[in-house]
């Protein structure tokens, strides 16, 4: 997607959701719903950390990591941006979203091999 494709461009503001504390996996998932939404509207969603003052792995997971195994990590950094995230919160989002990805590629992996075994 280049930026000449994006429909729209769209700021979710995490602070002000959840008053700065993103710590449940419920959290998570009704974010993840609502970029899942925007994402397939084609925007261009910009996550917006300013104001968080706690994040556990789990919200991250939810919200962030899930998404990448839906959408694929390649549309995941086509179409989401993350800014203004706190030195601890962009290492805490990075280890989840290197994790998910792992787990998607070796997903990719076992089903090729799965797919060869019934073919021979």
């Amino acid at each position: 997607m280049t930026q000449d494709s994006v429909s729209k461009y769209v700021t979710v503001r995490l602070a002000e959701r959840f008053a700065g504390s993103l710590l449940t996996r419920d959290q998570g998932k009704i974010v993840r719903d609502d970029l899942r939404f925007e994402i397939d509207s084609g925007a261009l969603v910009t996550i917006e950390f300013e104001g968080v003052s706690e994040l556990t792995p789990s919200f991250a997971d939810e919200a962030l990591g899930r998404l990448l195994l839906e959408i694929g990590p390649d549309r995941f950094k086509k179409q989401v941006v993350l800014r203004s995230a706190t030195l601890d919160i962009r290492r805490l989002v990075n280890k989840v979203l290197a994790h998910r990805e792992k787990e998607r590629k070796d997903r990719s992996n076992k089903d090729k091999a799965d797919s060869r075994k019934r073919a021979s």
